[in-house]
């Protein structure tokens, strides 16, 4: 199976405190379905989960996966950087 990385990591904090690096397509599977917050699920996870699967498939791109983890991500507030030039806030409960 091909590695499928992204360009840049996606970081993450899906629990408090502790941040995670996504560097490619199968990362972005195992935090999606083993480490993604209880009752953060959204229905952007479940587009990020499909592309995945249709990524390791050979019929999506990396990049499409990346966008969609970062859109799941910020709407499940544990988005801390995108690889851009600003981190993200995690909003404090």
């Amino acid at each position: 199976m091909r590695t499928l990385r992204f360009h840049k990591p996606v970081v993450l904090s899906p629990r408090f405190g502790h941040y995670r690096y996504v560097a490619s397509v199968t990362e972005a599977g195992r935090v999606l379905l083993h480490e993604w917050p209880d009752g953060a699920a959204n229905p952007k996870c479940n587009r990020a989960a499909q592309l995945v699967i249709e990524a390791i498939r050979g019929k999506r791109k990396p990049s499409e996966v990346r966008r969609a983890l970062i859109k799941a991500a910020e709407a499940s507030g544990i988005l801390v950087d995108d690889g851009g030039t600003q981190p993200h806030q995690i909003a404090a409960e």
